[in-house]
């Protein structure tokens, strides 16, 4: 733990052939809520993602290593995604990763294996922002919004996922 009990933070994680080990698709996913809630937060991380034009100027190098994007690098078999009957690679790239909070910087494939990097990137709260001035309870906000991240929930609490 850090100063102030807070949670021990880190700039990468990495699991290689973890996720694909826990029984359930609800474990898979609090795993990753973990990872993201272990990894450095910033007000403004530069982005690796981030592309630039001609007449913009280059973002300044960052003066701290806690300036650099914190990363995510994960290695599960290709079997797990191209026999799934829930969960595409394409539902995991444009829908699951993004709604935990991770941008996808770079994907490899070998013919066994499938490579992910993921950035650490902020998360959908809509629903817990407005229930909470609202007063009424996240379940029933959660269940009419389509954001990502519901949906995922909705998903998730059904046992569908992976």
């Amino acid at each position: 733990k850090e100063e102030g009990g807070e949670r021990e933070k880190y700039d990468v994680i990495v699991c290689s052939m973890v996720l694909n080990c826990l029984p359930t698709s609800f474990s898979r996913y609090q795993m990753l809520n973990k990872i993201h809630s272990h990894l450095h937060s910033f007000s403004s991380p530069p982005s690796l993602c981030s592309v630039t034009s001609s007449d913009t100027p280059p973002p300044s190098p960052p003066t701290s290593p806690h300036q650099l994007p914190s990363l995510f690098y994960f290695m599960i078999p290709r079997s797990c995604i191209e026999h799934s009957i829930y969960l595409s690679k394409a539902h995991m790239e444009h829908f699951l990763l993004p709604s935990l909070g991770f941008k996808i910087v770079m994907n490899h494939q070998t013919p066994k294996i499938e490579f992910w990097v993921c950035e650490k990137v902020s998360k959908c709260y809509c629903c817990s922002a407005s229930s909470s001035s609202s007063g009424s309870s996240s379940s029933s906000s959660s269940l009419s919004c389509q954001c990502s991240s519901c949906l995922l929930s909705r998903f998730v609490n059904r046992k569908k996922i992976f």
